[in-house]
């Protein structure tokens, strides 16, 4: 009796320690796996179409983004060693890269992070740059940072500069509406990764 007492405790212990390696790893490879599309495509939405969730581009990979957080879970579910081997840059930040910036990108990146100085500059990087879509998504980005960081005035001449030189939207209000939506999505971009900001 004692003999099988002990060796039903170590099947328990050993289940245990695996399910709470096997949550941790998952969760740490989910979080590898999405590059959150959600968020990243928003913003593309507003440059390329003026309205969050317009894009053809963004409805194709928000779906791609859920695929990406399956596989990291499944792939963290695995070793540290294995894991390793199985990562690759997905093809959808590289797109999204191509259509707002690599420098934008970043200063998204870094805003999740609530890394907001290290945003800031980032997108100053780009303001200069030829290519109006990425002046736009910096414009964009400046004015979620500023809402983050509850600083109306910047919000006001973010959101002034992005109109000076939107196609699509031209109004104050409506500017505010998919700022609106974008700030959603950042809060819930950081949930997901169990981020929580000092000032939020």
């Amino acid at each position: 009796m004692k003999y099988l007492i002990g060796s039903i405790l170590i099947i328990v212990l050993t289940f245990s320690a695996c399910s709470k390696k096997s949550v941790e790893y998952g969760t740490k490879g989910a979080l590898a796996g999405g590059v959150g599309s959600a968020f990243v495509g928003a913003l593309t939405d507003i440059v390329l179409d003026g309205k969050i969730n317009s894009s053809t581009l963004t409805r194709n990979l928000v779906s791609g983004s859920i695929a990406g957080a399956t596989t990291g879970a499944i792939v963290g579910s695995k070793s540290k060693k294995e894991t390793k081997k199985v990562e690759s840059k997905p093809k959808e930040e590289l797109m999204y890269k191509e259509k707002i910036g690599s420098e934008n990108y970043t200063a998204l990146k870094y805003l999740v992070e609530c890394k907001y100085n290290e945003s800031y500059r980032t997108t100053i990087k780009t303001e200069n740059s030829s290519n109006k879509d990425y002046k736009l998504a910096a414009y964009a980005i400046q004015a979620l940072n500023d809402k983050d960081r509850k600083n109306d005035i910047g919000v006001s001449q973010a959101i002034s500069k992005f109109i000076s030189l939107s196609d699509k939207i031209k109004t104050t209000d409506t500017a505010k509406i998919e700022l609106d939506k974008l700030y959603s999505r950042l809060l819930n971009e950081r949930r997901v990764r169990g981020i929580v900001c000092n000032n939020n």
